[in-house]
């Protein structure tokens, strides 16, 4: 249990959720060479139709 005096100088923090898909967050820029970052909540890994 933390003390008063500890949480004062440094609060409680929220801990950071991993996302379950993280390969359908991300995706590369080849004109920029580098990765970014696409919020796409409703993709998911499942395939319906190729």
């Amino acid at each position: 249990m933390a003390t008063i005096n500890q949480l004062t100088r440094k609060k409680r923090r929220d801990p950071v959720r991993k996302s379950k898909t993280g390969a359908l967050e991300t995706g590369f820029n080849k004109i920029k060479n580098q990765p970014n970052r696409y919020f796409s909540p409703f993709k998911r890994g499942v395939c319906t139709r190729v």
